[in-house]
């Protein structure tokens, strides 16, 4: 008689976030300075497209603020809830 062998296999990612600046700033919804990540940044932390981290941000799921110059930055202690 053969016997069965179960074999389960879990797969684990490690994913390793180099920023090139760290870029600090008041975020206006958790009311004080956080680190602000570029959209692009952000969407990668996730793993979707921009134009889905745009989708979020819209519907007030992360935090983001535009810096002075115009260029949005976003709340790196939103994506962390």
């Amino acid at each position: 008689m053969k016997r069965k062998l179960k074999l389960t296999i879990t797969k684990i990612y490690r994913q390793t976030m180099i920023t090139p600046t760290i870029f600090r700033a008041a975020c206006p919804v958790c009311r004080c300075e956080v680190q602000t990540l570029t959209p692009r940044e952000a969407a990668r932390i996730l793993q979707i497209d921009e134009m889905a981290f745009d989708r979020l941000v819209a519907d007030g799921y992360v935090h983001a603020a535009l810096t002075v110059g115009g260029y949005p930055r976003v709340c790196k202690n939103s994506l962390l809830r």
